[in-house]
């Protein structure tokens, strides 16, 4: 196989797939976090307006309201939705990309093999690029602060 072949197998390939699994990942965390938060929260007035509760059911019903303070931050935190997000957003550009140089369109057409490979190489690092940028925005402290 060529070099050309092997950039698009052990390179793009990999980080389409990279992408796909972590998007995957993150909307499977932040749904598991918004369900938890629903669940807990729908429970607290169910189990605040039973009449004559004991002191056990009084302690269970602030302890949901502590798990629905902690998943709360850490959905702010960990930001499973944006990445999520990003990450999808990523892999489908990444995959547009592939299958525009596969079928010499867009960018891609009327180039010569030699000039298609670097343009793909070119382009495929400028998204990866874009993204790490992206990341690195989202999960800045600063930034985050500023936006509150």
């Amino acid at each position: 196989m060529s070099d050309k072949g092997n950039y698009i197998k052990d390179r793009l390939e990999e980080q389409q797939k990279w992408f796909e699994k972590k998007a995957s990942e993150n909307k499977k965390k932040h749904h598991i976090l918004q369900i938890s938060i629903i669940f807990s929260g729908a429970l607290i007035p169910i189990i605040n307006s039973i009449p004559y509760l004991d002191v056990e059911t009084r302690i269970f019903s602030s302890i949901l309201g502590g798990i629905i303070i902690i998943i709360t931050g850490m959905t702010q935190l960990k930001k499973y939705q944006e990445n999520w997000i990003q990450y999808r957003t990523t892999e489908e550009i990444l995959k547009k990309e592939k299958f525009l140089y596969l079928n010499n369109a867009g960018e891609y057409s009327n180039l010569a093999d030699e000039e298609k490979h670097t343009r793909l190489v070119e382009r495929t690092e400028s998204i990866l690029s874009n993204q790490n940028v992206n990341f690195f925005v989202t999960h800045n402290e600063k930034n985050n602060h500023k936006n509150s």
